[in-house]
């Protein structure tokens, strides 16, 4: 096979909206989760009770997740413990912060860009 730079070009981009497409559709099914959560749960229960809920809604929907993973960091080459776990891992590809309150606090999105800073430091994607 001979490709020219367009039609590696086409593939490319047939391929990132394969990639967005799955990621959209992805994102919609654990937002559908966690809304089932909230429907059937109610206001008021801890964070962790609703994590164990929304664990089980994912494996409903046939999505493979990792829970509560220590964090790590990389300082020039050397691993670094952050005593930081995030949530949830779903597909290996969305990070989810389980949080019960009312409103979510700035402070809090900061943990979270945090936490996928390092993660992708530490998977290197």
């Amino acid at each position: 096979f001979c490709f020219t730079h367009r039609d590696i070009r086409n593939i490319e981009n047939i391929v990132m909206e394969i990639t967005q497409k799955y990621l959209d559709e992805l994102t919609y099914k654990i937002i559908g989760c966690a809304i089932e959560v909230h429907k059937e749960m109610g206001p008021g229960m801890l964070e962790k009770v609703y994590e164990k809920c929304f664990l089980i809604e994912l494996e409903l929907q046939g999505l493979s997740y990792k829970r509560q993973k220590r964090i790590v960091s990389d300082y020039k080459g050397h691993e670094i413990d952050t005593h930081l776990r995030y949530d949830v891992l779903v597909e290996d590809l969305i990070l989810t912060e389980l949080k019960s309150k009312e409103t979510v606090p700035k402070v809090d999105y900061t943990i979270l860009k945090t936490y996928m800073l390092c993660l992708v430091c530490q998977k290197e994607f």
